[in-house]
């Protein structure tokens, strides 16, 4: 962070390995070497999810290639699919598969060596015209939560009111498109 810019604390998320419901170990892993057995989906290089394992493996003189197999994949949402049907195990933030975790798609692998948070934060450039707005958003995003923005809607999905038919106009301004 540069002295320019001001900050916020949003939140602390767990960072965890996690697995599909139906897979089974032949021995409940507890350490981290106890998955280096299993295939890992992992993020492309230069992500920051990937790095904070890349890290924590550095730190245990062991790397991603140090398991059996590993396969990158740059979306998010295949990983948890993937996961989710047994194709292997993942690290990444907790927040990220709430919904999995609560509809039993999902598990947490309760690894004991494994204590890793990440903290999250609002940042923008010191004395911008927008600050006060930066606020109003970080107070919104805190009096709702992690629910802000429900997991089943993408930026494009109708879903939004602001992406309706009804709500698009032209650039002329006023007119309906």
């Amino acid at each position: 962070m540069c002295i320019r810019d001001s900050s916020l604390p949003f939140s602390r998320e767990r960072y965890v390995a996690v697995c599909g419901a139906q897979l089974r170990f032949t021995r409940p892993p507890r350490r981290v070497e106890d998955l280096l057995g299993e295939r890992l989906l992992l993020r492309e290089e230069g992500s920051g999810t990937r790095e904070i394992l890349e890290r924590y493996l550095e730190g245990r003189n062991l790397t991603v290639q140090d398991f059996r197999q590993t396969a990158q994949v740059s979306n998010l949402h295949a990983i948890k699919t993937l996961v989710q049907y047994g194709c292997g195990v993942t690290f990444l933030y907790e927040a990220a598969v709430r919904e999995e975790l609560a509809g039993e798609k999902l598990h947490v692998l309760p690894l004991e060596d494994f204590p890793l948070h990440h903290d999250f934060t609002f940042l923008w450039r010191r004395g911008s015209m927008f600050a006060g707005r930066y606020r109003e958003i970080f107070d919104f995003m805190q009096s709702v939560g992690n629910n802000a923005v429900p997991a089943k809607m993408s930026a494009g999905s109708t879903d939004h009111p602001q992406n309706r038919p009804e709500a698009l106009t032209n650039t002329s301004g006023g007119g309906k498109v």
